[in-house]
């Protein structure tokens, strides 16, 4: 994840077109298992987004093409996505609200 931060977008595009496409398509899965566990452990949660989003649109023929091998990653990413945006969500709000507060009281 370092490394692919450490890019411009045109870079980062370039690095998930770049994924080696073998038998097992270890470095899609591969690839997903970072995106999720930065879900899993609340971190960089827009750049987790913004990859997530790229990666499909470059490679959803190869994910349609072989569900075997990503259904229940993509289904985990979806599980673990939805918790952290309601966590942010719920940040979010609260930090509405102490906004709200703060302007109203003077």
């Amino acid at each position: 994840m370092n490394y692919l931060q450490s890019l411009n977008p045109s870079g980062v595009d370039y690095e998930l077109r770049s994924l080696t496409v073998d038998s097992d398509l270890t470095d899609f899965v591969t690839f997903l298992e970072m995106l999720d566990h930065h879900l899993a452990t609340k971190r960089d949660f827009e750049l987790v987004q913004v990859y997530l989003n790229v990666f499909l649109r470059i490679h959803s023929d190869i994910i349609t093409n072989n569900p075997e091998k990503f259904e229940k990653l993509l289904r985990k990413i979806q599980i673990d996505y939805s918790k952290e945006w309601e966590r942010l969500s719920g940040l979010i709000r609260y930090s509405l609200c102490m906004v709200d507060y703060c302007r109203a009281s003077k």
